[in-house]
C-alpha cells in the first residue's frame, strides 16, 4: 500500500499541519485498524515512508518461548 505524499505535502501547505503529524496520525489509524484484523500480532507496528509512501507493517518474529529471533 502507498499513501500519496504529494496529497499530504497539499494539506501541509494549505491547512499548516505538518507533514510529520499527519503521517503520525495516519500510522496510528492505520495500526488500530490492523489490530482489529483476526491473527494481528499485539506488538507489530505501522511505518510509512515519507519519499514513497510506501506503508509498511513489521512485527517481531518469536520462537516458541516467545523470545525475540528477528522481524516481519
Amino acid at each position: 500500500m502507498e499513501i500519496d505524499m504529494t496529497a499530504l505535502r497539499m494539506v501541509e501547505n494549505e491547512k499548516g499541519i505538518s507533514l510529520e503529524t499527519l503521517v503520525d496520525a495516519i500510522e496510528e489509524a492505520l495500526l488500530k485498524a490492523y489490530h482489529n484484523l483476526p491473527g494481528a500480532i499485539s506488538q507489530a507496528r505501522i511505518e510509512i515512508d515519507k519519499k514513497t509512501g510506501r506503508v509498511t507493517v513489521m512485527a517481531m518474529d518469536e520462537d516458541e518461548d516467545g523470545n525475540p529471533i528477528g522481524e516481519f
